[in-house]
């Protein structure tokens, strides 16, 4: 009774009136590139039934750029959008994750990618798109990194340097996965809502809080 947690789907709908499109279960593998080194595990199925719903709600005659974000730290969207970029690319799609968590980038962690020329140095104008973009060991996926952490992020990402980005990878992939910042910490992810066509918020289970995703989620309506 006194719990502030999301511990089911009907806390989230009790909130807000946006769907609940999948739901990722407990994973006990100890990797973060689950659905590419377990393809048969249950949750490997579960990502890819969260696969199979955005052909309800996305439009397959455009490129689709889906922006994947949390309410706080911590509750796995760079984990998701990993893995949700390996499935759609198991299903011979062309895809691309853009790491744009310029303050706090776990993608290269979690691949191994060891470089520092990532989006940062593209955005400051010190590298181009072909020098950033990273070829990833999981088949049709490459990577974008954030690069070095840089003083300045919200201005880099509000640049017209982002649109030139979005515009060059939309005409080379099929999907365009956006790993952005929490939305309940930094301000850097409603500067790329105008750039994706879907949005995709990660609530975690007992760990995000009701009151918190109210707060937010009634900031954005009103936002509109």
């Amino acid at each position: 009774m006194f719990s502030n947690k999301i511990v089911d789907k009907n806390d989230i709908q009790k909130i807000t009136d946006y769907s609940v499109i999948g739901q990722i279960i407990h994973d006990n593998h100890k990797t973060n590139t689950v659905v590419n080194e377990f393809p048969n595990s249950l949750v490997a199925e579960s990502f890819r039934s969260l696969r199979t719903n955005f052909q309800f709600i996305s439009n397959e005659e455009k490129k689709n750029i889906i922006l994947i974000t949390s309410i706080i730290t911590g509750e796995g969207k760079s984990y998701t959008s990993l893995n949700l970029a390996t499935v759609f690319a198991q299903n011979q799609k062309k895809v691309i994750l853009v790491d744009f968590d310029l303050r706090k980038s776990k993608i290269k962690d979690y691949i191994n990618i060891n470089t520092d020329n990532g989006l940062s140095k593209y955005l400051s104008n010190n590298s181009s798109i072909d020098d950033i973009i990273q070829k990833s060991e999981i088949e049709n996926v490459d990577i974008i990194t954030a690069g070095i952490i840089p003083p300045n992020p919200t201005e880099l990402i509000s640049s017209s340097k982002t649109e030139e980005l979005f515009a060059r990878l939309k005409k080379e992939y099929d999907y365009i996965l956006i790993d952005s910042p929490p939305v309940g910490v930094v301000s850097d992810a409603l500067l790329l809502f105008k750039y994706s066509d879907m949005n995709l918020f990660i609530l975690r289970y007992n760990f995000t809080p009701k009151n918190l995703l109210a707060s937010i989620m009634d900031d954005l309506d009103k936002r509109k």
